[in-house]
């Protein structure tokens, strides 16, 4: 890789003599499992500083480890600060802050107050990676290369310490089911035969009739999804940008329905523009929350920052409040600090919700003199008297027997039926499906990975009175997590 490196190198150098007035960088994403800053770069972009230390929310399963919005908890706490630089801590100041620990597969663990008042600490290598970065003294390495794999020679390396600004490479890639409707508007020459494929396999499974349902739910994941994402790197103070890989879907590669946006520019209806602009702009005002659901009469703790690059911005406080179906039940105003710096920390907030039944709560944020605000959805449930072992489950002085097989359920009149999982059986995945499950399925077998599960998310049935009493949208929201994370 060294030759590649040192022309790289001659090239920037040429175009800055030439126009010494701009910024330059080799490419995005070079070397992806052994990066570098090469002398002549003004700028690093890339989706990750080494194996583990990762600064994109999403990967594909052939250049995993995966990311913390497909393998982590919903929470809106983790950033990449400690990935990016090596003596860099959240709240170095001494503000209140909020952070986390790093989840042993790249992702968070639910953040908790620290001794030391508002603050939420955060645990940081000693160079500012994992333990499990790759070895220092190179070897050959198994790539993907375009749409295929390649074998490449990996030099010796340090972890990397970026010394410029960090821009993450195609954040997103969120897929959703496809519209069948836009199938109407290729009236030209082009025909979009994939998603008469598609069709074609809907109904031959007697599935066609959802799919109007499918594609609603799907994209509203698909957008959560992206929210979480952009919402990561804004948190990040070591993040200096982001890239979009698309905002609308691509065609090619097997089609990639990755767009907030259809082929033709045009809205889906997932998201309306004010919506995302509230976490897409140049002045994003934000909550630091460890998880999105709750005991009722849990203290609730969110750190407050405000994330901002407008030169002409004039607002002075945060107002928050919190409201449950309509009615407000707490709230107050926070100053934002005078501080350098692109995030701004100003402070923290608590609440509890109490409630006999589930209801979903509100925090509501928004910055005076400005258009700018923001919103979070927390779904808060009753303490219940629910035990679980492997065996068994008691609720109210009831033991059921947990079993795996439907004859002895059966024999036994009243049970909770759980099936084994058997081959050709999906594992349940919170997330939904990378860029394009074709593509990627054919690259993890080339490179003999494991294959992506390929699931848009879950459209629920919230009419199913076996829901009663479980607060749930038709779409996957974070309630699901642990009981998706544990089922096929």
């Amino acid at each position: 890789l060294w030759g590649s490196k040192e022309r790289l190198n001659e090239l920037l150098a040429g175009y800055k003599k030439a126009a010494p007035d701009k910024l330059y960088l080799g490419g995005s994403n070079n070397y992806q499992f052994v990066p570098c800053v090469l002398e002549e770069e003004d700028v690093f972009s890339g989706v990750r500083l080494d194996r583990d230390r990762l600064i994109r929310g999403s990967y594909a399963m052939c250049d995993a480890p995966q990311g913390h919005i497909q393998k982590c908890a919903p929470n809106s706490v983790h950033n990449y600060d400690a990935f990016i630089a090596a003596d860099s801590a959240n709240g170095a100041d001494g503000g209140d802050t909020m952070s986390q620990s790093r989840h042993p597969k790249g992702g968070t663990d639910a953040a908790l107050p620290s001794d030391g008042g508002d603050t939420m600490s955060q645990s940081r290598h000693p160079k500012g990676g994992t333990d499990s970065a790759l070895p220092s003294d190179g070897g050959e390495i198994l790539i993907q290369y375009g749409t295929e794999m390649k074998k490449v020679q990996a030099e010796n390396s340090d972890a990397l310490i970026p010394n410029v600004p960090v821009i993450t490479h195609e954040v997103g890639q969120f897929a959703m089911y496809p519209d069948f409707e836009e199938t109407k508007r290729y009236t030209g020459s082009i025909k979009h035969y994939a998603y008469e494929a598609y069709r074609k396999g809907l109904e031959e499974n007697g599935l066609y009739k959802y799919h109007e349902q499918f594609f609603k739910a799907s994209g509203a994941l698909s957008a959560a999804c992206y929210r979480a994402d952009i919402e990561t790197d804004l948190r990040s103070s070591e993040v200096s940008g982001f890239q979009l890989l698309d905002i609308q879907d691509f065609p090619g590669q097997g089609v990639a329905t990755v767009g907030i946006l259809n082929s033709f520019m045009e809205n889906k209806g997932h998201i309306s523009a004010e919506d995302w602009r509230q976490f897409c702009e140049s002045s994003v005002v934000l909550a630091e929350l460890p998880k999105f659901v709750y005991t009722a009469g849990e203290e609730i703790r969110a750190g407050i920052l405000l994330s901002n690059t407008d030169p002409e911005f004039t607002g002075k406080q945060v107002r928050w409040s919190v409201s449950v179906n309509g009615e407000t039940i707490a709230g107050g105003e926070l100053a934002i600090p005078d501080t350098k710096g692109r995030v701004k920390r100003c402070g923290a907030v608590s609440f509890a919700v109490n409630s006999d039944s589930a209801v979903k709560a509100v925090l509501r944020l928004s910055v005076d003199y400005t258009n700018v605000e923001n919103s979070y959805e927390l779904y808060i449930f009753p303490e219940c008297d629910v035990v679980i072992t492997e065996s068994d489950i008691t609720c109210g002085g009831d033991t059921l027997p947990i079993v795996r097989d439907m004859a002895e359920a059966k024999a036994l009149g009243k049970a909770l039926y759980v099936p084994q999982m058997t081959e050709g059986d999906l594992t349940g995945e919170y997330c939904t499906d990378f860029w394009c499950y074709g593509m990627f399925r054919s690259i993890s077998e080339s490179m003999n990975k494991p294959v992506p599960t390929g699931t848009l998310g879950l459209y629920i049935d919230t009419s199913d009175e076996l829901l009663n009493g479980f607060m749930t949208e038709f779409y996957t929201t974070p309630q699901w997590y642990d009981i998706v994370s544990h089922s096929h």
